[in-house]
């Protein structure tokens, strides 16, 4: 989602088995929606987490982060997801 606005992310199955770093779905930008989905068994963290909503870097560049804004964000499963970075 790093270079788009307007996405959906919707009916996704992401199964980690408990490997190491595994993750999942990092929100960026506007207007995206993410609903569900399934995330069981990451193990991932911080930028790299079963589910991330980055803060973003206002007035930033095209290759930088920009801010998650008018994000829907609904009934998606997490099961044994190690780390949610919000």
């Amino acid at each position: 989602l790093r270079h788009g606005n307007g996405n959906l992310i919707e009916e996704n199955v992401f199964i980690g088995n408990g490997v190491d770093h595994t993750g999942g779905i990092r929100v960026i930008n506007k207007d995206q929606i993410i609903k569900n989905n399934y995330l069981e068994g990451l193990t991932g963290y911080r930028f790299g987490s079963g589910f991330t909503v980055m803060n973003g870097v206002p007035n930033s560049s095209i290759n930088r982060y920009h801010q998650v804004e008018n994000a829907t964000i609904e009934n998606n499963t997490f099961v044994n997801v190690r780390h949610i970075q919000l």
